[in-house]
């Protein structure tokens, strides 16, 4: 019951202000290329110890590099936020793989070791399941604790009124462009300042601007939107799709990531997370 409490106590938050620009900020991001428009986490930001990387690998296979045979693996990329020590949130379409595969939560600490966390099981909304794309998040356990160096950064409930900018952080492509392999965001951490476009208390999703240059991509999803309140930061979105012009078609070859992003409504989804987190934390008498 101890563990139950502890964790209810990070998530539970009620704060009335509008949030505030992250700049300034232990976690203000910097000059420089990233995401879209972003800039590469220090390892020794308290940025870097509050996302993790969540990496599914598959279609493992023998290839002969400089005359070596070498394990190699498929990679789907995506990013998650740590709840606890021991559960992470993510989007939802990062957890629809198929049995078998080897999923991973990973992260660098601020000595620069990168450590990697095997998943024991992961819950799902109900609705997503029967395909309702208000509900892209999920829950997945892993099978050890991540260290005590990792910061839990609460879920934002449903008191705000409006937003204006959020922090982004992720592990995914620099560029949207698929066959450029120079997008490929290497497992490394990123974040940019996006400004909201669309905001509703009681609306499920929201949106930001990505037609500026700047915004979230491939293997993002599932990564956190920042906002600060008060001198505090909370996490009140989950990355969950981006979107392109209309009557544009997407190739292999075009940008896929600078209309907007669409982002889950943690405050409006706060009861449906901690079902989901208590599905996953037996109480213990």
């Amino acid at each position: 019951m101890k563990r139950l409490l502890v964790l209810l106590s990070l998530l539970l938050i009620n704060c009335q202000e509008s949030p505030e620009s992250l700049q300034g900020t232990a976690v203000d991001s910097a000059q420089g290329q990233g995401i879209i428009g972003g800039a590469t986490v220090p390892v020794q930001s308290d940025l870097s110890q509050m996302v993790v990387s969540v990496r599914t690998y598959y279609n493992t296979r023998v290839e002969i590099i400089n005359g070596q045979k070498v394990e190699i693996n498929d990679v789907f990329q995506c990013t998650g936020i740590p709840l606890s020590r021991q559960l992470i949130l993510t989007a939802g379409h990062c957890l629809m793989t198929p049995d078998g595969y080897l999923r991973t939560v990973e992260f660098k600490t601020k000595a620069g070791e990168h450590l990697a966390y095997a998943e024991e099981t992961f819950v799902l909304p109900e609705q997503y399941k029967a395909g309702n794309q208000d509900f892209d998040f999920g829950i997945l356990k892993l099978k050890k604790q991540l260290p005590q160096d990792i910061i839990i950064t609460p879920l934002m409930d449903h008191s705000v009124g409006d937003l204006r900018s959020v922090l982004a952080a992720g592990y995914g492509r620099t560029n949207g462009v698929w066959s450029d392999i120079k997008g490929d965001g290497a497992n490394t951490l990123r974040s940019v300042q996006l400004r909201v476009s669309a905001f509703s208390k009681n609306e499920n999703r929201f949106r930001v601007q990505q037609t500026q240059g700047k915004g979230f991509c491939q293997g993002d999803s599932g990564g956190p939107a920042f906002a600060r309140i008060k001198g505090q930061t909370y996490v009140v979105g989950i990355a969950s799709k981006t979107t392109r012009s209309s009557g544009e078609p997407a190739t292999a070859d075009t940008e896929r990531c600078t209309d907007e992003g669409i982002y889950i409504n943690v405050q409006k989804q706060f009861g449906m997370i901690l079902e989901l987190a208590r599905s996953l934390t037996p109480v213990q008498d």
